[in-house]
């Protein structure tokens, strides 16, 4: 299991290797902070980063929490994972998006990724890359504040749903048994969309499933895409 870490100072111990003519390493700081510069720039901020690094200090991945600076809205809020070595043993990686995650094994998970090898041209690509995923981050948060206009006009009663959810789980099958308690907990408790009674806005009930998503496993990624397609299609 990986234990991570919000403090920086480990990453600033970590001797950076030496550059070869095929072998171009790239500093942990550096990345971190070319990540930092460039969603400010999209008019995104950092509100938490945490990282572990493993086989002795050679490798980090890591996340950082996103938010709109001008949207405070706790629905608004995106991941950028990252991932880097010293050791050759894997590529430069980033992954972004509402869900995502980089194993420890290579796998990279997200509504954004991006690759790339420590080559000697890598800073080549490493600032379109970055670009790209923050200014994709940047693009999903709007698409947010869309959808959260259309969602919250739609208001639901307790019939409404109970049918949504059943369409999710029977029909759709894009929720399983085992969400269906934790979804019912955040239907009733949830600190930002409560729907007392089973009764509030679509945009409640998007967000309490999409929390329930997010404690899931590698396919939610891939279920919180089609239930807001669902939501768009069928609820509004």
């Amino acid at each position: 299991m990986l234990h991570y870490n919000s403090n920086l100072e480990d990453l600033y111990k970590t001797k950076v290797p030496l550059p070869t003519t095929s072998y171009q390493p790239i500093s942990n700081v550096y990345l971190i902070n070319a990540l930092t510069q460039q969603l400010f720039t999209q008019g995104l901020t950092v509100t938490n980063n945490y990282h572990t690094l493993y086989s002795g200090g050679q490798r980090v991945i890591g996340y950082l929490g996103i938010q709109d600076l001008n949207n405070p809205d706790p629905a608004f809020k995106m991941m950028l994972a990252y991932r880097n070595s010293y050791d050759k043993s894997m590529s430069v990686a980033l992954a972004a998006g509402a869900m995502v995650m980089i194993c420890s094994n290579g796998m990279v998970i997200g509504d954004i990724t991006y690759m790339r090898r420590h080559t000697k041209n890598v800073f080549d690509d490493l600032g379109e890359m970055i670009y790209n995923t923050t200014h994709s981050l940047r693009n999903q948060l709007d698409k947010a504040a869309a959808i959260k206009e259309v969602l919250h006009a739609q208001q639901l009663g307790r019939t409404d749903t109970a049918h949504i959810i059943g369409d999710l789980f029977y029909k759709h099958e894009l929720l399983r048994a085992n969400q269906l308690t934790a979804l019912t907990r955040e239907i009733e408790k949830s600190e930002n969309f409560a729907m007392p009674n089973g009764n509030g806005s679509a945009w409640n009930l998007y967000n309490n499933i999409t929390e329930v998503l997010k404690k899931g496993n590698l396919g939610a990624i891939e279920q919180n895409k089609e239930i807001t397609e669902y939501f768009l299609e069928e609820v509004v």
